[in-house]
């Protein structure tokens, strides 16, 4: 899913490194959909594609969530 180019798996990870390695995932998207504007993002504009983001990844979480049952 989110795991576009991470070769390394990711195995039984505590608690604090699996937040690092979400927000990590979800920071490198913003970045590479930021990277092509020549403009300065407003606060509302960053806030707005961070939501949007996080529930693109919380999405995609439970549809794994979903589909593993």
């Amino acid at each position: 899913m989110f795991k576009k180019d991470e070769d390394d798996l990711i195995n039984d990870q505590d608690w604090n490194s699996l937040k690092i390695t979400a927000m990590n995932v979800v920071d490198r998207e913003i970045a590479f959909v930021t990277s092509t504007t020549d403009f300065e993002l407003s606060d509302d504009d960053y806030t707005g594609l961070c939501n949007k983001y996080w529930m693109m990844f919380y999405n995609s979480c439970v549809e794994y969530h979903i589909v593993s049952f």
